[in-house]
């Protein structure tokens, strides 16, 4: 999980980088591949009778013990709203920064879908 958080977040970063009209599309594609990924785990999680799943480590060391990233059901319930939220707040940005590509710069069309798929990773704990 911790080398696909860091793929999309690259991509996220190549918004600043592609014509206007890609902009939407780039964010689309990399908040709903994430928010899929994000809910199929939390939804197994939830589907599972185990009360904790442990992600395979990362080659991660912390104080010499291996870091897991593990998953409960509470964590997995607010996985899932973040998933949902975050893809229904994906679509409505469309229509909301539709009215501002005009008088903004792309840097800042740029920055707000760059920061809207941050902040959507950081929640849904890719």
């Amino acid at each position: 999980m911790i080398t696909l958080l860091s793929i999309l977040l690259l991509i996220s970063l190549m918004v600043f980088f592609v014509p206007g009209k890609l902009k939407y599309p780039l964010t689309f594609i990399t908040i709903f591949a994430g928010g899929m990924v994000s809910f199929w785990e939390a939804l197994r999680v939830c589907l599972t009778s185990v009360n904790k799943i442990e992600f395979a480590s990362y080659n991660i060391r912390i104080f010499d013990q291996p870091a897991y990233a593990s998953m409960d059901m509470l964590t997995a319930v607010f996985v899932l709203i973040v998933s949902i939220v975050g893809i229904s707040v994906l679509i409505y940005a469309r229509d909301y920064v539709k009215h501002y590509v005009k008088s903004k710069s792309p840097a800042q069309i740029s920055l707000h879908y760059c920061a809207l798929s941050v902040l959507f990773f950081l929640c849904s704990e890719l």
